[in-house]
């Protein structure tokens, strides 16, 4: 392993009543593997940045330890760690040329002038800046400020590199871009990553494994479409893309029951739905219903009326009323399969392939 957390813990004074903690990480354990990229992703002040910085050494652990290529860190400063941060502000600096941001970890380790001045220009080949190494960072765009922020980061070549949210300030369209080119450019250098992030598709999109954070705590590791399609947890499910949740009633090792308006309906599920006595819901994600007009629907079908539509290109959005259930679907290509106004009548045709059920608590 690369990256080794073991039961890593801070706890922080809480600022409205000194005696009193705030527990931001708790024993947190983790492995990354070389050449790994591993995002933290949860929703604000769930200690996912708590963590990076920890890794880093700029917070000091309560308790626990951090090792990097087998050897334990926990106590060493952050020049000692052999670890490059990209920050969410870029922090560029300002009275420095791009060649010089880039070249400037080397110069303070007194690498030879053309020995820097041949890797930086090799970095910026790689982050597609070839040409702007003379350029003051005031004339850069903020995705060419994020390219010259990751050139440096991986010019000293660290055994792990560490992202905060580096694409946050960007807009929409360039945070695609930017975060496609990260993971390239990530993968053809091959160093051992951790990424923190709010965004469930930019988390998605870059990384290998995810790790689902809650309140200082992991609530799920794995792959994007493990986390995704199997949710360990409700919290999982809700927080990584949208979802609706059926009351789950098992009637086998491999299926439950669950009940729409005045009509059931049987789903398979991927693992056992446990016993019966635990509540427990079924994970229905909106793009794996399909929507059909009631007249053109089989007899058992479950029916309702669409309360809410939006357009938004690629996708529509439905609200439909099912009696007491309101379900949330989403039709890709909604111009080729038809698309549906406020109030017409539908009907509902549920997923085949197993589905996740997750504790209703």
């Amino acid at each position: 392993m690369s990256l080794e957390l073991r039961g890593l813990t801070k706890v922080f004074p809480d600022p409205r009543d000194p005696i009193r903690e705030v527990r931001a990480v708790e024993s947190l354990s983790l492995a990354v593997r070389a050449g790994e990229l591993v995002t933290l992703l949860g929703p604000s002040g769930c200690g996912k940045t708590t963590a990076l910085r920890m890794v880093a050494g700029f917070e000091t652990p309560t308790a626990g330890t951090i090792g990097i290529d087998g050897v334990d860190v926990t106590g060493r400063p952050p020049h000692l760690r052999d670890t490059a941060m990209v920050f969410q502000s870029y922090a560029i600096f300002p009275h420095l040329t791009v060649a010089e941001n880039v070249g400037f970890g080397l110069s303070t380790r007194r690498v030879p002038p053309a020995e820097i001045a041949r890797r930086v220009a090799s970095l910026l080949d790689l982050v597609q800046l070839a040409g702007l190494g003379g350029r003051s960072p005031d004339r850069l765009s903020g995705g060419q400020q994020q390219r010259v922020a990751l050139a440096r980061a991986i010019i000293t070549e660290p055994k792990v590199l560490l992202f905060d949210e580096p694409l946050s300030n960007l807009d929409a369209k360039l945070r695609e871009e930017m975060r496609d080119e990260i993971r390239a450019i990530q993968r053809r250098v091959g160093i051992t990553s951790v990424y923190v992030t709010h965004d469930q598709a930019e988390a998605m999109a870059l990384s290998d494994r995810i790790v689902v954070m809650r309140a200082g705590r992991i609530e799920q590791v794995g792959p994007p479409v493990e986390v995704y399609a199997r949710p360990a947890t409700r919290f999982v499910a809700n927080f990584v893309g949208r979802v609706n949740f059926l009351a789950a009633e098992p009637v086998g090792p491999r299926a439950v029951r669950v009940r729409l308006g005045p009509a059931t309906a049987e789903l398979a599920v991927a693992e056992s739905p446990g016993a019966g006595g635990d509540p427990r819901l079924a994970v229905l994600r909106p793009e794996a219903i399909r929507l059909l007009p009631a007249a053109a629907a089989d007899p058992g079908q479950p029916r309702g009326r669409v309360r809410r539509a939006v357009y938004l290109g690629g996708v529509a959005e439905y609200e439909v009323e099912i009696g007491p259930v309101a379900l949330l679907v989403s039709v890709a290509n909604p111009v080729a399969e038809g698309l549906f106004a406020e109030g017409d009548a539908v009907a509902i045709a549920l997923p085949a392939h197993p589905v996740a059920v997750v504790p209703a608590s």
